[in-house]
């Protein structure tokens, strides 16, 4: 099988070629069986140049430069699904394909069982929005591609997700595609290794696994989750998985989150049958001072901000408080599209889930919600509480506050004296 490796690219000049190279150098695999597609979401700096430059040289490798997405790689990660080989639009582009008769069955709607939405575009309609500057490299204006596109992905295509600031083992695909084929599941998830920048300090089995899921055959993604009570998941480049488990649900990344990965990654293995955890290291996370997370820190407003966040800009006072609300808005989002599919779940572990996404939301700006100056944001949040089953206004947004913070003292009776702080493994 094919194994697609999709990275999102923003400004990360001084470590993109160390990313594509740790692919390019993979031992035990065959070259044909490596995929690579690049997603530059609107660089600043000389990225997008020298993913172009690595086109030239290696025929696996294809390359969107898109309009911004941000904040977060959300729109990026999603072009490169719809771009990844075996896709209608992939082979449209890269034959050229103009022909009206050569029709596209697509969707409207991401994430939902529902295929009721089904669109057709023609190959001569969708090739107006791509604009090629060379062999396998094209630009686009659109932001989101899921806008004009959302197809089915190919049955016998794996996907490994890859940040453009880390990179593989050399082992990775190797050991990923083993381990698909030996042990017949549909996702492979693997430990990884963080690498701090500065210090050069590298972190081996720096994940989850091992701490929080134990290793091993599960019969499904569900028991996974329900066995080891994870309320939030991460996953995206820790392992990989058959493209096609996407299908049913229509399941894309959700637009502008913080975290991108956390709703799609319970969904993901919630729909999943077949899962093996393994606790080695085969990818190298770095921990870099202009990452995302490391943002989050600095205290002065960025000359340029994302569009989703200049509209509430005055309602705080320094850029760290607006993406500690980001962030925490960013599980409330999430957990409307894990809603979507609450019945799957048993009530302890949807529980679980509740309280550790949207009761961060709940603890941190349960007051914040009715005093916003901009409407538009308070209208917002009432709509998000709504999808996911809750009429909220004043007096019962401090109810479930105050629901929450005794559920946080019952489980966790130390707070009561400032000894232990709560984050119910968020």
């Amino acid at each position: 099988m094919k194994t697609s490796i999709l990275i999102p690219i923003f400004n990360v000049q001084d470590c993109l070629k160390e990313c594509i190279d740790s692919i390019l150098q993979q031992v035990d695999v065959s070259k044909d069986d490596i995929d690579i597609v690049l997603v530059d979401d609107g660089s600043t700096d000389s990225s997008l140049d020298i993913a172009i430059e690595y086109a030239k040289k290696d025929e696996r490798i294809f390359v969107l430069s898109k309009a911004n997405g941000g904040p977060g790689p959300s729109t990026a990660r999603n072009a490169a699904l719809e771009l990844m080989k075996g896709t209608k639009l992939r082979e449209i582009l890269e034959k050229n394909i103009q022909d009206e008769k050569y029709i596209i069955k697509s969707y409207e709607r991401r994430n939902s069982f529902d295929k009721s939405d089904e669109k057709y575009i023609n190959a001569k309609e969708l090739s107006k929005y791509f604009i090629q500057i060379q062999a396998r490299v094209y630009k686009t204006d659109l932001v989101d591609l899921n806008e004009l596109i959302l197809q089915d992905l190919p049955e016998d295509v794996l996907i490994h997700h890859l940040d453009s600031d880390d990179y593989l083992d050399k082992r990775c695909i190797s050991e990923c595609l083993k381990n698909i084929k030996e042990k017949n599941v549909n996702i492979f998830m693997h430990n990884i290794s963080t690498v701090d920048e500065d210090s050069n300090i590298v972190e081996d089995k720096a994940y989850l696994i091992g701490k929080k899921i134990k290793t091993g055959y599960y019969d499904s993604g569900l028991k996974m989750l329900e066995k080891n009570m994870i309320p939030n998941l991460w996953f995206t480049y820790q392992g990989i998985f058959k493209a096609s488990l996407l299908n049913d649900f229509k399941l894309r990344f959700t637009n502008f989150l913080y975290h991108e990965d956390h709703d799609f990654a319970i969904i993901l293995f919630a729909l999943s049958k077949k899962i093996f955890v393994c606790d080695e290291s085969l990818l190298y996370y770095r921990i870099r001072s202009g990452s995302t997370m490391n943002s989050t820190k600095e205290l002065e407003f960025p000359k340029t901000m994302p569009k989703s966040l200049q509209h509430i800009k005055e309602e705080f006072d320094n850029f760290k408080d607006l993406r500690a609300y980001d962030r925490c808005l960013g599980f409330l989002t999430s957990f409307k599209e894990i809603y979507k599919i609450k019945n799957l779940f048993s009530r302890r572990l949807y529980k679980k889930i509740f309280y550790a996404q949207v009761g961060e939301f709940v603890l941190k700006y349960n007051k914040k919600i009715f005093n916003f100056k901009n409407e538009k944001e308070t209208k917002k949040i009432i709509q998000l509480f709504k999808d996911i089953g809750i009429n909220i206004n004043i007096n019962n947004i401090k109810l479930l506050y105050l629901k929450i913070k005794l559920r946080q003292f019952y489980r966790y009776p130390k707070l009561l004296f400032g000894i232990k702080k709560y984050d119910d493994e968020c």
